[in-house]
């Protein structure tokens, strides 16, 4: 999964800021540089589906337009594991 996100930002079509991979679902917090964000998120998709030689997606994706540094910093957080209570 990784690798196709950092492909992404090698090619210049993203910058990723966060990211964490959980069992069944993914958290990506990325600046969109290059492309329309359906299209990065289906070359993601479709990169890891060869990589992994599986087919695990669902169709679509949940999206969030960040509109300043506030709601930046609020996304990061919800993120990132640390902030996440385990039972």
């Amino acid at each position: 999964m990784t690798l196709a996100m950092k492909e992404s930002d090698t090619k210049g079509i993203s910058h990723t800021l966060a990211l964490i991979v959980i069992l069944d679902h993914v958290h990506w917090l990325f600046k969109l540089k290059a492309e329309s964000l359906s299209s990065c998120v289906q070359r993601v998709k479709s990169q890891f589906a060869k990589q992994a030689n599986i087919k695990a997606w669902q169709k679509g994706f949940y999206d969030h337009s960040i509109r300043n540094y506030e709601s930046l910093i609020r996304t990061a957080l919800y993120i990132l594991p640390i902030h996440w209570e385990w039972i």
